[in-house]
């Protein structure tokens, strides 16, 4: 057809175009489309053709053509490297295998970014890929590494230009929503933490997000959460360096560690009721009310690897104080579901971060929280350590509570160490000061304690009174997890005491309180306690039973217990086999 043929408006084309193409077989392929708009002047006539679209955004308004979607993320790990193997030669990834890999994951998996690094070496034969990998090794200055692919190249192809093509199409509350959620330390988002980031209602930033998302510009994940593609994040920390000030960013972060902050405090006081803390937000009514303990673990769940880096950055960028304080938080959590790297890690912060904001009963507290960490995976010396220059510190500081709280960390290392005799010491002295003070869960955890040390000394009398004192406070308060614990120590003096009935019928009453608490680690104690009952009553299949109970749970927790139960299976297993050749 004649250019001249051609009419000028574009509606006009559109009905032309379909004319022609009517009742004709055909695979139309339009590329990088910026909108329906866009796209719909080039849909043929009526037949049996295919048109495929791609863009960087999500084009809904083509639903009502009768478009389908997929929705195309970045590629698998062993694609990615296929892909590198395709473009440089299997003899060149096969000679660096391992920087073949770091490459595809710096990348981020990501085609263009495969394509634009593959591209820079196939034209540098004598580069191995190792050189491109240490360049983008570097956060600040990957997405210029990923830059044009040459002198000769224009530049439209490189992952910077492609992501500032989006950008610049997005509406503007939209684009600093995606500035300042760079800010964002952790992996991934939903709205409340969203919305906090720029101080905003949550139905604003709902649309916000749906905006980003429509631009593939973040991923939009199950449950209402979000997240950024590594690269992305990387653009988006860019942009927010050259467009929001210094004081902004700054105050994005303040805003996101503060939100966390507070629901992870009204989270902990569900988990352990009554027990005494330092940070601010415990003056305070919580922001947020949980249905139960058991909902306020599946948050912090959920949340753990959010807040273990919002702890990391709070403390790399002088945010002392919230960084021990989100720590605090998150210690009955630690207590319920272990996490024990997670734990160390983040007390270790916190205790820097405490002494770096001179303030020593925060650093004596996060030490007593460290040494319960080092407590339950029974590094005893070093728990020592730490709960020793706790008491250093409350002691010189006057703090009785704090005293109290470091006397009884250390009683309990002195139990792990077998000084049963010291430990007694220990818990008496704390007791002591608990009465002093008048803090009713301080006295009836120091009965629980010294129940438990009067246990090792066999003078089982005593113990059940002490348990008994304590387990009158825990009922009372619905202390879930502490009834858990003290019942375990009833049912271990009952159990020595061969009144294996009763002690059957109050390990079943603690498997339910350990269950309410969401108490993995009790729930495999109450297991492991069941399985001295069953030795104790000459039953070694119901042993074996309970010990196997016991190591799936250890074995989940990644618990130091896990090897004294699967010892005693082995050593089970053993004397079944010797009793079967006898």
């Amino acid at each position: 057809m004649a250019s001249e043929a051609v009419p000028a408006d574009i509606d006009e084309q559109g009905a032309l175009f379909r004319s022609l193409t009517a009742g004709r077989r055909l695979i139309i392929m339009l590329d990088n489309a910026v909108s329906a708009a866009q796209v719909r002047p080039l849909l043929p006539g009526h037949g049996s053709s295919l048109v495929v679209v791609t863009s960087r955004r999500r084009l809904t308004g083509l639903a009502v053509d009768g478009a389908s979607f997929l929705m195309l993320g970045p590629l698998e790990e062993s694609a990615a490297v296929d892909l590198l193997d395709r473009m440089l030669g299997s003899a060149r990834t096969g000679a660096e295998p391992r920087a073949a890999r770091s490459l595809a994951e710096l990348c981020g998996c990501l085609p263009l970014a495969l394509c634009t690094s593959a591209a820079r070496l196939s034209t540098r034969e004598n580069w191995p890929i190792s050189r491109v990998v240490d360049e983008l090794a570097d956060e600040r200055g990957r997405l210029a590494a990923l830059g044009s692919l040459g002198e000769d190249d224009d530049g439209e192809s490189s992952v910077r230009s492609v992501l500032e093509v989006t950008y610049r199409h997005l509406p503007a509350d939209s684009a600093r929503l995606y500035r300042l959620l760079s800010v964002h330390p952790g992996s991934d988002f939903d709205l409340r933490a969203a919305a906090a980031v720029i101080d905003a209602e949550k139905e604003p930033t709902a649309r916000g997000l749906e905006a980003l998302a429509d631009a593939n510009l973040i991923e939009e994940e199950p449950e209402g959460r979000y997240r950024f593609h590594d690269l992305t994040r990387l653009h988006a920390r860019a942009v927010a360096e050259e467009e929001e000030t210094a004081t902004e960013r700054e105050r994005a972060f303040e805003r996101l560690l503060e939100h966390s902050l507070t629901i992870a405090v009204a989270a902990d006081r569900l988990i352990i009721p009554g027990r005494w803390h330092l940070g601010r937000h415990y003056e305070h009514d919580p922001v947020v009310v949980f249905a139960d303990n058991v909902k306020a673990m599946e948050w912090l769940e959920s949340e753990l690897p959010n807040c273990a880096d919002l702890i990391t950055a709070a403390h790399e960028r002088g945010l002392h104080r919230g960084a021990w304080e989100l720590c605090e938080a998150l210690w009955g959590f630690f207590i319920h579901r272990k996490h024990y790297a997670t734990w160390m890690r983040t007390h270790e912060i916190g205790v820097a971060a405490a002494a770096a904001a001179g303030n020593p009963r925060a650093e004596a507290r996060m030490l007593v929280a460290l040494a319960s960490a080092h407590l339950n995976r029974r590094d005893f010396p070093e728990a020592e350590r730490r709960a020793g220059r706790a008491l250093e510190l409350e002691v010189g500081g006057g703090h009785a509570r704090g005293e109290a709280a470091a006397l009884e960390c250390l009683g309990v290392t002195r139990l792990g160490l077998g000084d049963v005799p010291g430990a007694v010491a220990s818990f008496s002295r704390a007791l002591g000061v608990q009465r002093d003070i008048g803090l009713e869960r301080g006295v009836a955890m120091m009965h629980r304690r010294l129940g438990e040390a009067m246990a090792r000394l066999d003078r089982t009398e005593e113990a059940i009174d002490h348990l008994n004192e304590a387990l009158v406070y825990f009922d009372g308060q619905r202390d879930h997890y502490n009834r858990a614990r003290t019942l375990i120590g009833m049912a271990g003096v009952l159990t020595a005491q061969d009144r294996l009935g009763e002690a059957a019928a109050t390990l079943t009453t603690a498997s339910k309180a350990a269950e309410q608490a969401g108490a993995r680690h009790e729930q495999g104690n109450v297991q492991l306690a069941l399985a001295d009952l069953a030795h104790r009553a000459g039953d070694p299949d119901a042993e074996r039973t309970r010990l196997e109970r016991a190591a799936a749970v250890f074995d989940e927790l990644e618990a130091p217990q896990a090897i004294e139960v699967h010892a005693r299976l082995a050593e089970l297993d053993r004397s079944s086999d010797l009793g079967g050749h006898g």
